[in-house]
Order: structure tokens, then C-alpha cells, then sequence
């Protein structure tokens, strides 16, 4: 029995062990601004729909804003409204093409900070 069951324990030891801090390398920023949209940031089962985080240039600020995933490449998603800046200033976005260096900082379906 104890042959049997060694190794399966062995390896969940190493599953354990090898649990990866995917924040490591991740901006106090970044984290703050997960933390602010965490209610906002989900994925489908099917990874199809739901809400990314991303980050971009917007008059000079940096502003953070969720973003819709979607499989469908001609479905039309509204632009955001608004994001935060890192010291949690709300920011009205009137002009979304004024929206450069845009990014993807978390991927709420890989639940991971993008690198």
C-alpha cells in the first residue's frame, strides 16, 4: 500500500512546492489596480467573454480600465468611460482614440499578471 501510494504523495509535495508567485515581478501599481477592478475581472468557462485589466496613456496620465474579452472579432465593445490613475483618481475618457501605449495587464482567464 505504502509502494502504491509514495509517489502520488511525492508528487503533490512537488506541486506544492512549485507553486509560482506570479506577482513577483509585478508593479505595487499593477497589484493596487487588480485589487480596485477585482469585482470587474472574470472569465467565462469558455474564455469567450468577460473582463481583462489594461492600461494606457490618456492625456499625459497613466489609466487603468477594464476591457472586454470576446472571441468575436467583429462584435462591437464600447470603449471605456473612465479608468484610474495609480493614486486612484478617477479619470473621464472623452476622446477614447486619445487612449495610446495600450496594454494588457491582467488576464482575468489565465487569472496572471501578462509580463
Amino acid at each position: 500500500m505504502i509502494k502504491r501510494t509514495l509517489p502520488l504523495f511525492i508528487a503533490c509535495l512537488a506541486l506544492i512546492g512549485c507553486d509560482k508567485d506570479d506577482t513577483k515581478n509585478v508593479s505595487p501599481c499593477d497589484l493596487a489596480m487588480k485589487e480596485l477592478f477585482k469585482d470587474d475581472l472574470q472569465c467565462t468557462i469558455d474564455g469567450e467573454t468577460g473582463y481583462n485589466l489594461s492600461k494606457s496613456n490618456y492625456e499625459g496620465k497613466t489609466i487603468y480600465y477594464p476591457t472586454p474579452i470576446s472571441g468575436c472579432e467583429n462584435c462591437l465593445h464600447e470603449p471605456p468611460k473612465f479608468g484610474y490613475t495609480c493614486e486612484k483618481e478617477k479619470i473621464e475618457i472623452e476622446d477614447y482614440r486619445k487612449l495610446t501605449a495600450v496594454a494588457l495587464v491582467y488576464d482575468s482567464c489565465k487569472k496572471a499578471f501578462v509580463d
